[in-house]
């Protein structure tokens, strides 16, 4: 039935509630209550996505309200028009003050109106910054109220409507002191220390990467040789994190530093000439590895795994 009928058909109902109701008085009987009909009326939402802005700069986020049946449009008028209201409500993106630290987008708790209208639009403040965060999203929940007594109107929209907010801002880079020299000590071990660095964007999420030794002319070991064993270094590997800053407006220009410190031992062997052996990044979380770096020697890894690699000569 359409909601024009139903109208029509509340209307005579009224009128056969109000006969009922005087006519049950004069004999004495119980009356009773004839409810306006409910009627479910299916919105959609379209053009859910904004790009964030660079800065602190503020966009606003488009969003487009409309019937799902457009021929509904036609039943309000501005004698009997259909308020749609809408309340932002959080997901990955957070609502805050813009310029304030994990401020995503400004909360929104407002309406717009139908008046024979097919479609209306909702904005909404969208933050800039200068974080690399990736996409983000949070919810748009409708409500509906009709001003017009004979109709109760519910939104038939399940979950929230999910709004994406698109990171402008690329990922950070990771790079590793590119060559390092130490000298074999004469007793004990000493330490060849490669610096790793995060350069570029902020992350808003933990970074991390793994390491690992190979060898190059120098001979790997899980032990210092107590003999003439050809172990020139011991292997090492593991996983190096980045914690988010605690200030997450600093400047995105601040780099953090991470060290991988590997034990270089001492031998009985004749002199030997200079020796070298790697430390590879590979398989990073939320950056990208800086450079070309390539596959180094004896690598264990798929030969489509990408690295970056360090050298270190033993001398």
């Amino acid at each position: 039935m359409s909601l024009e009928a139903l109208r029509s058909t509340s209307l005579v109902a009224g009128a056969i509630a109000f006969c009922l109701l005087h006519v049950s008085t004069a004999l004495g009987q119980g009356s009773g209550v004839i409810n306006p009909p409910q009627v479910e009326m299916p919105m959609i939402a379209t053009q859910t996505k904004a790009t964030e802005a660079d800065g602190t700069a503020i966009v606003n986020l488009q969003v487009t309200i409309a019937f799902q049946n457009p021929s509904s449009a036609n039943t309000w008028d501005s004698q009997h028009p259909l308020t749609i209201g809408f309340t932002t409500e959080n997901g990955t993106a957070k609502a805050g003050t813009c310029g304030t630290a994990g401020a995503d987008y400004v909360a929104a708790s407002s309406s717009v109106t139908f008046t024979g209208q097919a479609s209306q639009t909702a904005s909404i403040q969208v933050c800039g910054d200068a974080l690399s965060e990736g996409d983000e999203q949070f919810g748009l929940r409708f409500t509906a109220t009709e001003n017009h007594a004979n109709f109760f109107i519910s939104i038939k929209t399940g979950n929230p409507t999910s709004l994406t907010i698109t990171d402008d801002e690329p990922l950070p880079s990771l790079s590793i002191t590119p060559e390092v020299q130490v000298s074999e000590p004469s007793s004990g071990t000493a330490s060849a220390t490669f610096t790793v660095s995060l350069t570029g964007p902020i992350s808003q999420r933990p970074v991390t990467v793994d390491f690992n030794t190979s060898p190059g002319t120098a001979g790997a070991g899980t032990a210092c040789p107590k003999s003439t064993e050809n172990v020139d270094y011991l292997t090492k590997s593991g996983t190096l994190s980045f914690a988010p800053p605690a200030n997450l407006l600093q400047s995105p220009q601040i780099p953090r530093t991470q060290q991988v410190s590997v034990s270089v031992c001492s031998d009985k062997k004749p002199i030997e000439g200079a020796e070298t052996f790697f430390v590879n990044l590979s398989r990073p979380v939320n950056a990208v590895l800086a450079g070309a770096g390539g596959l180094p020697p004896n690598l264990t890894s798929p030969p489509t795994l990408t690295v970056i690699k360090g050298t270190a000569t033993i001398k």
